[in-house]
């Protein structure tokens, strides 16, 4: 029987020649079993699917991450192939195109990009990573592991990405060869053909005259891809290094900052990178008001990678660490199990020492007024969202422990800040009016949604510590003019606390 869920879905034509199921059974042979070593599962012309093949087929391609199009002449008048295609550009799925179009049959009434087809045959063995197909994999790979991310047991058998590759770099040449000898054949059979059809109102030169006009065709077409390739190449780094935010890029060009904020779905804000040894972290400026200075906040709870850049590898206080949690490194995880006195006793002075800042904790004011993401003033019960399961981690989707402070799962609030519900309790400068307990904000994984609204304040003493309880820095703006401390009277007349 035929699996009811594949990663890749190769569709092509049973032509006379039989050239599509050729290049088919070889590709799916490279990529499954040679490449991506049995990790992944390829739908192709091998799939055993015992007689049902149009409803399996149909399945197949409805359950598909990502589709790959042989392209032959033949194939450009396929019903099929053109249902396929169909569905796969329906669905929003990545479409990759392989072109063996060795005729001037006209392409223009075909649903199909036939301008944007890859060659490939065009593999330069001593740069193999150059070549389309190393470009092809590398974004199936990633389509697979965006899947993989969401389910546990999925992304444990997929491939690491670097094993990947070396699979690639020892399997491309006999991968190269075994499409040389297909091609070599597919292009005799087409020639052979074609002379026959022609013989009787074309001559030898003319023919020849038109395969020179067909390789000028193709020369130019591989240029215009090897343009677009490494344009493609050029704007995903800048992307990259957008994302690590070793540097921000400010722009005076006002379309520019309106696209990333319809892309973000936040505002363009000031922010400032920190570096402590080798981790970076983002302190996200938020403008103040008439009562709020304005102040720098950490765009995430504070994380375990932080905390041992500051205090030592082997000081990690956290309940929730890479042996417990089973994984390999949990350094983007937030760090928890630490008192309020050891925060400001041991790490923040040690912080400040190494960064020549003042780094302190936040006011419940200050936590409050960004959690509402400042003077955009969201009108949110949880910080960037009305429902919960965007924003927080909670009892209802935890699983019981704690997660990575950015994830794909929650978003941001509108300033860019993450994860001021949920995850974890954060610890504030303020104390209770009855006693010497100090103020908890945000709930955590342990906690019903109820308590992680940015409203609802809890109470600790400064001495305890939990696996529920973390922290976030802030720090004092160090641009403009000189401002008054914060009234935090005044200010919480504006922003409702509400104590439970």
């Amino acid at each position: 029987m035929a699996k009811n869920k594949y990663d890749v879905f190769i569709s092509w034509h049973n032509d006379p020649n039989h050239v599509g199921s050729r290049i088919a059974d070889r590709l799916q042979e490279f990529i499954q079993d040679e490449v991506f070593n049995k990790s992944i599962d390829v739908f192709a012309s091998n799939v055993d699917i015992m007689g049902r093949w149009r409803e399996e087929l149909k399945q197949a391609l409805n359950s598909t991450e990502c589709g790959i199009l042989i392209l032959t002449p033949e194939a450009l008048d396929s019903s099929w192939m053109s249902y396929e295609y169909g569905v796969l550009h329906g669905r929003e799925k990545k479409v990759f195109q392989f072109s063996f179009l060795n005729t001037k049959k006209d392409t223009s009434k075909t649903p199909f990009l036939v301008n944007q087809c890859l060659d490939l045959n065009e593999i330069d063995l001593s740069k193999p990573e150059k070549c389309n197909l190393f470009h092809v994999l590398g974004e199936i790979y990633e389509v697979i592991s965006e899947v993989a991310a969401k389910d546990v047991n999925r992304n444990q058998l997929l491939l690491p990405y670097e094993t990947v590759i070396k699979n690639f770099k020892d399997n491309i040449e006999k991968f190269k060869y075994d499409i040389d000898i297909i091609i070599q054949n597919i292009n005799k059979s087409y020639v052979r053909n074609y002379a026959i059809r022609e013989q009787n109102t074309k001559t030898l030169k003319e023919k020849e005259t038109k395969i020179s006009i067909y390789k000028k065709t193709l020369d130019t077409l591989k240029k215009k891809w090897e343009d677009i390739i490494g344009t493609n190449k050029r704007i995903k780094q800048d992307y990259e290094l957008q994302k690590k935010r070793n540097k921000v890029l400010l722009s005076e060009n006002l379309n520019l900052k309106e696209q990333i904020e319809r892309q973000t779905n936040t505002v363009f804000c000031e922010r400032e990178t920190i570096q402590v040894g080798d981790i970076c972290f983002d302190m996200i400026l938020v403008e103040g008001n008439q009562n709020i200075s304005k102040f720098y906040i950490g765009e995430t709870q504070v994380t375990q990678g932080m905390w041992n850049a500051v205090m030592g590898d082997n000081d990690n206080p956290s309940f929730f660490n890479k042996e417990r949690l089973k994984i390999k490194d949990s350094s983007e995880y937030p760090v928890e199990n630490v008192s309020w006195k050891v925060i400001v006793n041991d790490f923040l002075p040690k912080l400040n020492g190494k960064t020549g800042k003042e780094f302190r904790l936040p006011t419940v004011t200050e936590w409050e007024y960004a959690a509402h993401a400042g003077k955009i003033k969201e009108q949110f019960e949880y910080s960037g969202d009305r429902d919960y399961r965007k924003v927080a981690w909670c009892s209802d989707n935890s699983q019981g422990s704690t997660h990575p402070v950015i994830s794909r799962e929650m978003h941001p609030n509108k300033l860019s800040i993450y994860g001021m519900s949920g995850n974890v309790w954060e610890w504030c400068d303020d104390c209770s009016i009855l006693d010497n307990n100090r103020v908890l904000c945000g709930g955590s994984w342990n906690d019903i949604a109820y308590f992680c609204r940015i409203s609802y304040h809890s109470y600790f003493n400064s001495n305890n510590k939990r696996n529920d309880i973390g922290f976030r820095l802030v720090l004092d703006s160090q641009f403009g003019e000189n401002e008054n401390p914060s009234d935090h009277d005044a200010a919480l007349s504006l922003i409702h606390s509400e104590n439970s």
